[in-house]
């Protein structure tokens, strides 16, 4: 596991390298090829007011955009990959010096965070895109998408937190992390984990997609939730549940004070 870190830091300096270097590249060039040609195109094309406004619009703005927008999300991307990878290394080094009481609240209030740092995420993703012309004037307003997108990560947030707490029910979470993972025993072991992993494929996608569109909130949320999935993945039958029974656990249900039992 400590060679797994050495390189999970690695890579997370050559993320930012990366991406600090696209970033500068990307504030040296315009975002196009003409000053205010998107405001005069959409003077232009408000007055015309065609069927097909908007096709002309994106096709007339792409033909005139540098690789300023790409080299931005990309650097914007790689950054945010490599802030999750920091987050990450930093977590999981606290969480292990956690108390074993305090490690489950902890995690509920960590997960619930991620979801709700998605609607200010949102809120920037959207808004920055605005600021350079990525919608034509006439478009809807974009806290439409801002607003469905947060309540959509509400309603994640209020499935997926009992979800969480099935999945660690009479489970102790892990002070350390083993890699490779232990593997399962019995069918519902491998279920679970079938599950899990399910989950943590979906979260690489999302995060492969998120990285080249520069979607800051997907990528450090996403990023940041994969290993909460794994430490789930790593929580161990607690040991309480699993201990035997003595002769004063097993007292009989009818033996209560006036019964025929208790009275001799």
């Amino acid at each position: 596991m400590a060679r797994l870190k050495r390189l999970a830091s690695t890579l997370r300096l050559l993320l930012m390298a990366a991406g600090m270097a696209l970033l500068f590249i990307a504030v040296c060039i315009p975002v196009y090829t003409e000053d205010g040609f998107p405001q005069r195109l959409a003077d232009q094309l408000s007055k015309s007011a065609t069927p097909n406004q908007s096709e002309e619009w994106y096709s007339q703005l792409h033909a005139h955009e540098t690789s300023h927008k790409v080299l931005s999300d990309w650097g914007r991307g790689l950054l945010s990959l490599s802030i999750s990878l920091w987050l990450t290394l930093q977590g999981l080094r606290a969480f292990g010096s956690l108390p074993v009481k305090y490690r489950k609240s902890t995690f509920y209030v960590v997960w619930v965070s991620l979801w709700a740092f998605r609607a200010p995420a949102s809120a920037w993703y959207y808004g920055l895109r605005q600021s350079r012309w990525d919608y034509p004037i006439w478009a809807d307003s974009i806290a439409i998408p801002i607003a469905t997108e947060s309540i959509t990560w509400a309603v994640g947030a209020l499935v997926t937190t009992p979800l969480i707490w099935l999945l660690l029910l009479r489970r102790e979470l892990p002070s350390q992390l083993n890699w490779p993972p232990a593997r399962p025993l019995g069918v519902t072991a491998w279920l679970r984990h079938l599950f899990l992993g399910l989950w943590m494929l979906l979260l690489v996608v999302l995060i492969v997609v998120g990285v080249p569109n520069g979607d800051e909130g997907a990528v450090i949320a996403c990023g940041l939730t994969l290993p909460m999935l794994y430490v789930v993945g790593q929580a161990a039958a607690d040991p309480a549940f699993l201990a035997p029974k003595t002769a004063a656990d097993i007292r009989p249900l009818l033996d209560v004070p006036g019964s025929k039992s208790s009275l001799g």
